[in-house]
């Protein structure tokens, strides 16, 4: 999986690109084959903004988080991430299983 964190209207932090490259590391088990995931931390006035695309074959998840800490922005955006990647599997599982085999 390839990874990229841009900062925006704010100074580069290797901490902060770790810790969401660590919350994007969980997200990868979920997907069958995520092939690129692009991280925007920016911060417009006092609102701290995470945005996050995630893309893979046949697939593009977006989310999008304000907060007052950044942080707790990009543990709100892989939270909201993880839920549509969830709900995404439990379709795609429910329509393999709802077919009826023939033959």
């Amino acid at each position: 999986m390839q990874f990229s964190v841009t900062f925006r209207h704010m100074d580069s932090n290797d901490g902060m690109k770790e810790y969401a490259k660590q919350k994007l590391m969980k997200m990868k088990k979920y997907m069958d084959s995520p092939v690129e995931a692009h991280v925007v931390l920016s911060v417009e006035k006092f609102r701290n903004i995470a945005e996050v695309t995630i893309k893979g074959e046949g697939v593009n998840i977006n989310g999008e988080e304000r907060s007052d800490d950044m942080y707790s922005a990009i543990d709100s955006v892989m939270d909201k991430i993880g839920r549509q990647i969830k709900k995404r599997r439990g379709k795609i599982r429910r329509h393999k299983t709802g077919q009826v085999a023939e033959g």
